[in-house]
């Protein structure tokens, strides 16, 4: 798990502003006492996630559910540099699990890092609400309605797919 409530909060704000540039509706970031069903973090004490709309993650393909799940990794490096390596466990299992490898996971990361600079006074707005969510134990740290509202004023859809052939072409998925 992340150690610091700022790196939590830019986790989570990288999977949602990831999401939305997607196309994805995000529920919000939502906090629990212990471990998330699933998870493979050793015994948290609470545990952060954003929370999507998964029927809208149906019509994307692979690739682009990867991008969503390197956001936590690009919202952290943009925070300061690098990634938290016990709070990326559980994505990186699931991105392993999925077959992809360093190469590719970096890849994705990449391009998530440019999407989230994209959108950076969007995740800078996200990240300051989940923080402030997060220090005050909200059950729902950020709500999903807030999020979408100021990405469809500032936000920008990830358009550049070309960019995803050069980590995994489409043919290999």
């Amino acid at each position: 798990m992340a150690t610091t409530i700022e790196e939590v909060a830019a986790h989570e704000s990288g999977h949602c502003v990831m999401a939305m540039a997607m196309g994805v509706k995000v529920k919000g970031i939502s906090a629990m006492s212990g471990s998330h069903p699933g998870s493979l973090l050793d015994s948290p004490d609470m545990t952060f996630a954003a929370e999507l709309v998964v029927e809208t993650m149906y019509c994307l393909e692979a690739r682009l559910t990867y991008l969503i799940a390197v956001g936590g990794f690009a919202g952290e490096t943009i925070l300061h540099g690098a990634i938290e390596p016990r709070g990326a466990l559980d994505d990186l299992a699931r991105l392993r699990g999925a077959g992809l490898t360093d190469f590719h996971i970096q890849g994705f990361t990449g391009i998530a890092i440019e999407v989230l600079n994209a959108n950076i006074s969007v995740w800078n707005e996200i990240y300051a609400a989940a923080v402030q969510g997060i220090k005050t134990g909200n059950a729902l740290a950020v709500e999903g309605l807030a999020m979408h509202k100021l990405f469809n004023q500032t936000g920008k859809r990830f358009m550049d797919f070309y960019k995803l052939e050069d980590v995994l072409p489409l043919s290999y998925t």
